[in-house]
């Protein structure tokens, strides 16, 4: 399933065409991509939820999601999804976002491929590596090559998107990939390699996150905090309503029932309860103290030239506001 990418595009012009997010009474625009911790926004949906919480909103669905990320840089979306160094990068260049809520965690669905042969990362050295230079590919990768005591320096790095990478995997043009799925099975289901290293082996690394404008929380933070409540609601309804849910989830990323449920299995989705216990008492929740070390590991890596405020990253106020 398409995944999200840092890229320079996110600090691009604004694409697509969409309307600039402004007007007090305008729907709050968010933005998209096909990942399943992001699914259960085709429940919300399919469901009418947002108008059951009183909230005028669209969803906003891109296919790559360097344009997603565009279009918020560009301010013609009020929110969108991203992962921590999503958030920490553009903050460092002056792009402000809020973190609001986590919706799911990578538990496996995100990793790396290696070609029958090679045992392990410890064999990375010398070996032509796909992955997205200053994206979750990257911070994956570097972080599986220190636990062996490598850098990249060890490596022959190919710039590709984690789609791409998974690819040219696929067809032997590179001895090792950072991907996700379903590139991570269907190298294992082809016999073409394995996964050496995951999301599974880093918990915590991989958060996926719902990020809203500053501008936007400050001016309408009643409709932020009824987005929540609308989400909470597409959750509540895949534990009752598993099976419907799942078809609903599936139609909307274009799969089959059984893929979505398999690509449900790479990921923990966080419930309300999961979010109160990690943004905890702010400053000094779970949450807080993962964004700082990862804006530390950036800054060390190179990745950013400076660490921006991280506190300031976090809106901790709505989650424990929503009822479940």
């Amino acid at each position: 399933m398409i995944r999200k990418v840092f890229t320079a595009l996110a600090l691009a012009t604004a694409m697509m065409g969409l309307p600039a997010a402004k007007a007090a009474d305008a729907p709050l625009q968010i933005g998209v991509t096909i990942w399943p911790g992001w699914m259960p926004w085709w429940i919300v949906e399919e469901k009418g939820y947002f108008d059951e919480v009183g909230v005028k909103a669209n969803i906003v669905k891109f296919k790559r999601h360097p344009d997603d990320m565009s279009a918020f840089a560009g301010k013609q979306l009020d929110a969108t999804h991203m992962i921590l160094a999503d958030v920490i990068i553009p903050a460092s260049k002056g792009v402000p976002g809020r973190i609001v809520l986590i919706t799911d965690e990578s538990s496996g669905a995100d990793g790396i491929i290696a070609k029958t042969g090679i045992d392990g990362i410890k064999d990375f050295k010398g070996k032509r590596v796909a992955y997205e230079l200053g994206g979750v590919s990257q911070l994956i990768l570097m972080r599986a090559l220190e636990k062996e005591g490598l850098t990249l320096d060890d490596v022959s790095s190919v710039n590709m998107s984690a789609e791409d990478a998974g690819t040219a995997f696929l067809a032997g043009a590179v001895d090792v990939a950072v991907t996700w799925e379903p590139y991570l099975s269907q190298a294992s289901k082809d016999g073409k390699g394995r996964v050496v290293f995951s999301t599974a082996d880093t918990p915590g690394l991989v958060p996926d996150l719902l990020v809203f404008r500053a501008e936007t929380i400050e001016k309408r933070s009643a409709d932020v905090q009824k987005v929540i409540a609308a989400w909470n609601k597409a959750l509540a309804f895949i534990k009752t309503n598993r099976k419907e849910a799942v078809e609903i989830m599936a139609k909307g990323a274009e799969i089959s029932a059984e893929e979505m449920e398999q690509n449900l299995a790479g990921i923990k989705l966080y419930s309300l309860a999961d979010n109160v216990r990690e943004f905890g008492a702010a400053p000094d929740g779970p949450l807080f103290k993962t964004a700082d070390e990862q804006a530390d590991f950036l800054l060390k890596s190179k990745l950013i030239d400076s660490k921006p405020d991280v506190p300031s990253l976090v809106a901790p106020q709505f989650v424990g506001a929503v009822t479940e």
